[in-house]
């Protein structure tokens, strides 16, 4: 497996910036059993902009569950930290932080 293209930090000269596919991979070890899997995004105020999910079924704690969530058309209003949230049966598993930048000038 690769993953390829993964960032920490978006780039864009005019908001909302629209991203027409963003991949997001999750990859979870140690469980057992049936797992309702939810991913949020939110915005610098909190606000969840992206939710989605499934069940997930982990047969024994080695196993390897995989999961890629595709968010299409994807139009983020502001700068600044946003969250992407995963959480089984609505329990937090982890989150991870990325940033929003505002480009000064025109492109070239």
């Amino acid at each position: 497996k690769s993953l390829i293209g993964i960032f920490n930090e978006i780039y864009s000269f005019h908001f909302p910036a629209k991203r027409q596919k963003i991949a997001i991979f999750v990859s979870l070890m140690g469980g057992n059993g049936e797992y309702e899997a939810v991913l949020k995004m939110r915005d610098p105020e909190n606000k969840v902009i992206f939710s989605g999910g499934g069940k997930i079924s982990i047969t024994h704690p080695f196993q390897v569950a995989d999961m890629l969530f595709t968010v299409y058309n994807m139009a983020f209003m502001k700068t600044g930290r946003h969250v992407i949230e995963f959480y089984c049966n609505e329990e937090l598993v982890f989150e991870r932080h990325f940033m929003l930048h505002q480009l000064k000038g025109e492109i070239q």
